[in-house]
């Protein structure tokens, strides 16, 4: 790439980077974690195949209109309809799954609406009411739960005789979309499917806006909207006009998540560089520059492997399993801990740990895990050492692997200053490793 003198390489980079099988790992992971993808809900079975299914629909290209659909719409035995299991994360400890649970979660991950406040009043300030919150609710008002054939697994079905009343009224809910008509129910009709059909319609004003702004967000690191799934009157877009011209565009795609992300991507916005122009430096609102960030603990995992050649080692997985391909929850490290995993228990990007801490410094710093990737007898450090390969030669691949650059001029003098110090050629390669591990430009998206 550093090469290529071709004024498109960028954009045909992106263009093969998303058409990866890592693209859909990665989608996977962003997902997962707001659909509550979790062993402790689903069951390890459960949690498997609601992720191969999610993987499998991104990396197919399917449109997050349909993937929605599918979603909303499932029922069957959760093991071969996977997608129901989105109705698991919602259930209690009884089997049972609350219709206001559901009507909460799908509001706030596909139109962006935090419905919770209206479930005991009318919202003060905001347009949605109490009246509206339990009439929404009442599309999962026939969603059951019960035990399947297979261990762990259960079915989701309908029964016809659910109903959602009004807390404070008692009165009986007919379906009504928000913000729009009643649904009149129909016997022996899913109401889910006029909700799915509306919800992902190009005509709704929600769902387009609220999946482009969360993919923004997930790669400039701030939504035009913050929080992501807290659109109201009061916390408008802090650029309404380039909301609305995604959202546009991204519904005339046909809703697809890999043209939405080449968009984004191939802009001038996301281009930008962290660094600062005095005029401003102070800006973290309208996107003037790039926002450096911290990888997330599955980035940082592969990483540090992909730079050692060394992969971690995660039970009931593989040999070379990547942390971006694990699903559920099951696998519970003390690195992907340390560095931000989630539990998956809300259905907000919030509970995964952003911030850097103290924690993670010391982890990186003395981890022995690291320690023996970079002392490795298999690893990249010990094939370089025995390569023959000049010591700036070297240099440079590890440069190139770790930071995707080659070291600077004032670099490469102390480096090859240090090897000719060292007498041990493969101690130093494994220094160089591990400050290179621990240096912010590793560390930082920037």
């Amino acid at each position: 790439f550093l090469a290529d003198p071709s004024p498109t390489k960028r954009q045909k980079l992106i263009d093969q980077l998303t058409e990866r099988p890592e693209f859909a790992d990665n989608m996977s992971i962003k997902w997962a974690d707001v659909l509550r993808i979790a062993d402790e809900t689903m069951g390890e079975s459960g949690a498997k195949a609601f992720h191969k299914w999610l993987r499998d629909s991104f990396h197919a290209n399917k449109p997050m209109s349909r993937l929605v659909s599918e979603l909303l719409t499932a029922s069957g035995p959760t093991s071969t309809s996977a997608p129901a299991n989105y109705f698991r994360a919602a259930g209690d400890s009884e089997g049972k799954v609350p219709p206001e649970a559901l009507a909460e979660a799908t509001a706030q991950l596909f139109l962006g609406v935090r419905l919770v406040c209206a479930k005991c009043h009318n919202h003060p300030f905001e347009r949605w009411t109490q009246n509206e919150y339990y009439a929404f609710a009442a599309f999962f008002g026939q969603v059951r739960r019960r035990n399947g054939p297979g261990k762990g697994e259960e079915t989701v079905y309908l029964d016809p005789r659910g109903e959602v009343t009004h807390l404070r009224t008692g009165e009986v809910m007919k379906p009504k979309l928000l913000g729009a008509a009643v649904v009149e129910p129909v016997q022996g009709q899913d109401r889910r499917a006029a909700l799915a059909e509306w919800l992902t319609s190009p005509e709704n004003p929600f769902f387009a806006k609220s999946i482009v702004n969360r993919v923004w967000s997930h790669l400039l690191g701030k939504g035009i909207v913050e929080p992501i799934d807290d659109f109201r009157d009061s916390n408008p877009p802090v650029n309404d006009a380039l909301l609305e011209a995604l959202a546009k565009d991204f519904a005339a795609h046909n809703f697809e998540l890999r043209y939405l992300v080449r968009t984004i991507m191939n802009s001038r916005t996301y281009q930008l560089t962290a660094r600062v122009l005095p005029l401003n430096k102070t800006d973290s609102t309208y996107f003037s520059h790039a926002l450096p960030r911290t990888l997330t603990a599955e980035q940082l995992a592969d990483v540090i492997s992909q730079v050692t050649g060394v992969p971690f080692d995660y039970p009931g997985y593989p040999a070379g399993t990547r942390a971006a391909q694990l699903a559920g929850t099951s696998v519970k490290t003390g690195f992907l801990k340390v560095f931000g995993r989630p539990d998956r228990n809300l259905n907000c990007e919030c509970e995964r740990e952003k911030d850097p801490t103290l924690f993670q410094a010391l982890k990186l710093i003395t981890d022995r895990d690291i320690d023996a990737k970079l002392s490795s007898d298999q690893g990249r450090i010990a094939q370089l050492a025995a390569s023959g390969k000049p010591d700036t030669e070297v240099l440079e691949e590890m440069y190139l692997t770790a930071l995707a650059r080659p070291p600077s001029a004032r670099e490469k003098q102390e480096w090859i200053s240090y090897f000719s110090r060292s007498g041990d050629r493969r101690k130093a390669l494994e220094d160089l490793g591990w400050v290179l591990i621990n240096s912010k430009e590793f560390l930082f998206r920037h």
